[in-house]
């Protein structure tokens, strides 16, 4: 892969315009979006609480009605809402809210850490088996799609959590500005050889960052 391509840190001033890019606040800017949503939060809930609390114990409510609300109050949603509200904030270049437990980016590949990041190279080198599907870390836009020889090169945005570079492709299944979702298949490793090697890097404020500090590679270090 160029080294050019890894080495000088992107760039996407007008990119992240168009898809309307938003900044990280900071000090004053946190505090003051944080309580006005705090509050909301907690009067939802206060709402939730009560609403379950009167169709359980209201006896104008008929039994049938209030079994119904119990076990629709019971039932986990998360998995049907989670993907939706992803794509949503991806789409918005956002942090990704968990309804669940807060979870670190992805691993993009399964596979062993042959060499990690350096001060010289960002990228964290990973040896993965042919044909392997290479996921998305994390929601976000995809930046670009770029032939690096005989491999593919992706550039996704995923907002505050960075611009991650996923090279070593040998297929591509996204396009640029596509939305992706965390876990989602963006391509594939090469079918030779046996064990091709996947590379990644991420940018986050305009440096590159070792990628290890978020991402566990689930085939550990060599």
């Amino acid at each position: 892969m160029e080294s050019t391509v890894w080495l000088r840190p992107a760039r996407w001033a007008s990119a992240r315009s168009a898809h309307g890019f938003q900044p990280h606040p900071t000090g004053k800017q946190k505090a003051a979006r944080a309580a006005p949503r705090l509050t909301w939060q907690l009067f939802g809930a206060l709402v939730l609480v009560a609403a379950g609390y009167a169709l359980e114990h209201d006896p104008r409510v008929p039994s049938a009605v209030a079994a119904h609300a119990v076990d629709a109050f019971d039932v986990d949603y998360t998995d049907r809402v989670q993907p939706a509200l992803d794509r949503l904030l991806a789409s918005l270049h956002v942090r990704p809210l968990s309804l669940g437990a807060v979870a670190a980016m992805r691993a993009p590949v399964f596979g062993r850490v042959i060499q990690g990041y350096g001060p010289n190279h960002p990228e964290v080198f990973v040896e993965g088996d042919a044909g392997d599907p290479v996921q998305a870390a994390a929601p976000g836009t995809v930046v670009g799609v770029y032939p690096t020889g005989d491999t593919y090169l992706v550039k996704i945005d995923h907002g505050v959590d960075g611009i991650a570079l996923y090279g070593g492709l040998g297929s591509v299944a996204v396009h640029p500005d596509d939305i992706v979702l965390a876990g989602q298949e963006i391509g594939t490793l090469p079918k030779r050889p046996a064990h091709p090697v996947f590379r990644f890097a991420l940018e986050k404020n305009g440096k590159f960052e070792n990628p290890q500090r978020w991402i566990v590679f689930s085939g550990g270090p060599a």
